[in-house]
């Protein structure tokens, strides 16, 4: 197993094959996360497959630490039409499945926004 220690500067430190640790220091703040495949490093979202898609379409987003993240489909003129996702969400590999069915074929944008962090992709809905 492997476990990373997070100091309050966000400087990460890996410790592995350890059965029992003691930590001491002067931090106030000091996040210990247990490392895995699916604990990614930073965030990022994924091209939505299929795309172009009828009606429905997969969306993959990696989240490096617990953060409220807010998933949303906008129109072509950048109205807000679906928000898919606002809530805190744990560290890993996030699956959203959006279907398109009440929606006119057209192109769509997909946001995603957390601390820190904003992406959009385009969508294109083909009926």
């Amino acid at each position: 197993e492997t476990w990373k220690v997070v100091d309050d500067k966000g400087e990460v430190f890996s410790c592995s094959n350890l059965p029992e640790s003691d930590i001491s220091c002067d931090l106030e703040n000091l996040t210990l996360r247990k490392s895995t495949d699916f604990t990614p490093e930073t965030f990022s979202v994924s091209q939505a497959f299929p795309n172009p898609f009828n009606p429905v379409t997969n969306i993959e987003i990696f989240i490096p630490e617990l953060s409220i993240v807010d998933v949303s489909i906008h129109n072509i003129q950048g109205q807000l039409i679906e928000t898919l996702i606002n809530e805190s969400l744990r560290a890993g590999k996030h699956h959203i499945v959006w279907s398109g069915n009440s929606y006119p074929s057209g192109i769509y944008f997909l946001m995603v926004k957390s601390s820190g962090f904003s992406k959009v992709k385009k969508l294109m809905l083909v009926k």
